[in-house]
């Protein structure tokens, strides 16, 4: 019998996601994260971050869009196509400032633009864990 995925609180303990393919983002970001309470789960492929939702439900994800096996949009996608992750809110993490003629950004509860302060990964984290994420409605 499977026992139901680990649940984050949506305080300075919750758990966040990290997917990104290069590892230097993720220890930059983690860091961030860490230095502010956050439990940290640090994928570099969105496939594998697919496997860890099965046992653990971050609060939030924050993922790169650029990345080799799916990109952010594909990785999203496939969130939003189950029912028991829909309402997690995804936070599209890039340095590409042509993000919404590049990829489907209501996908997105937000989008993060490099370089990120902590203040503004704070704020959006913040944000999104007093909020339902709009993308839920998305998909029927």
């Amino acid at each position: 019998m499977e026992s139901e995925p680990q649940t984050a609180e949506p305080d300075g303990n919750a758990t966040i996601m990290i997917v990104d393919d290069v590892a230097m983002n993720l220890k930059v970001l983690g860091a961030m994260l860490k230095k502010n309470g956050y439990h940290v789960i640090e994928e570099t492929s969105p496939n594998h971050a697919l496997l860890t939702l099965k046992s653990c439900r971050p609060s939030v994800i924050l993922t790169d869009l650029w990345m080799p096996e799916l990109n952010g949009a594909q990785f999203a996608a496939k969130i939003r196509e189950q029912p028991e992750w829909r309402g997690i809110p995804i936070v599209a993490v890039t340095a590409d400032n042509d993000v919404v003629a590049n990829f489907d950004a209501s996908l997105f509860a937000d989008i993060l633009l490099k370089p990120l302060s902590l203040k503004q990964l704070n704020a959006a984290i913040r944000n999104l864990s007093q909020t339902e994420c709009p993308a839920t409605a998305l998909v029927q």
